[in-house]
């Protein structure tokens, strides 16, 4: 009876904390939006590059964003049909990733440095955006 007493609490605290870390690795951004970033090292790559890949994903429902776009300085990557993408990079002191879906907000990721095997995983969860799509074509002033 007291292990079962002791069993019971400690199975309850492991699944409530399991959940909690979960939510709370996306990284926040100025927005209701974020991302999750994990970085392992390939020691197999012969090049001198790295990779970034990840998905794109609606942050409300967690649907996957096909018709959304990765930004990586003057690069343009548009996802696919699933809403992942994948790009190799040279090794760059401090760069940046930008987020971009038509009806949802932008999100850039912090500063982060691209080293030689690395192989980084971020993935973006857009909010959507709230502000009207406004075309004013033919307006008179």
């Amino acid at each position: 009876m007291k292990i079962a007493n002791f069993i019971y609490p400690a199975v309850l605290y492991l699944i409530i904390s399991c959940q909690t870390r979960n939510l709370s690795q996306i990284k926040p951004t100025y927005n209701k939006g974020g991302y999750t970033i994990s970085i392992s090292k390939n020691e197999s790559m012969k090049e001198d590059s790295s990779i970034v890949y990840g998905y794109i994903k609606d942050y409300t429902d967690k649907n996957l964003l096909t018709t959304s776009i990765i930004k990586i300085g003057c690069t343009t990557i548009n996802v696919d049909s699933k809403g992942f993408y994948k790009l190799k990079a040279k090794t760059i002191e401090n760069t940046f990733l930008t987020g971009i879906s038509i009806g949802h907000r932008t999100i850039e990721t912090e500063y982060f440095k691209l080293d030689k095997g690395d192989s980084i995983n971020i993935d973006f969860f857009l909010a959507p955006d709230d502000r009207p799509l406004i075309n004013c074509e033919g307006e008179k002033n």
